[in-house]
């Protein structure tokens, strides 16, 4: 992957990142978290084995637990 795609995708996880935390979030916001996650499972599938396989699936379940509180409360 080019490096300038890798900064421009860096400061997009970034900036989303700090919007979440802000509480001042939409639909577009809460779905990258997904693709982050997404993006990290498959480096480490092609073989950066830095991370523990057993936190994809933390994140995988607080990810789901929180779209299913957003669609239950609309936040």
């Amino acid at each position: 992957m080019p490096r300038a795609m890798v900064d421009q995708l860096s400061l997009e996880y970034h900036l989303t990142l700090e919007v979440l935390h802000s509480g001042c979030s939409d639909g577009r916001a809460a779905a990258t978290p997904v693709q982050v996650l997404f993006v990290a499972w498959f480096l480490y599938g092609a073989g950066y084995r830095d991370a523990d396989p057993v936190a994809f699936v933390e994140m995988d379940a607080t990810l789901a637990h929180r779209n299913q509180h957003g669609n239950e409360t609309g936040e």
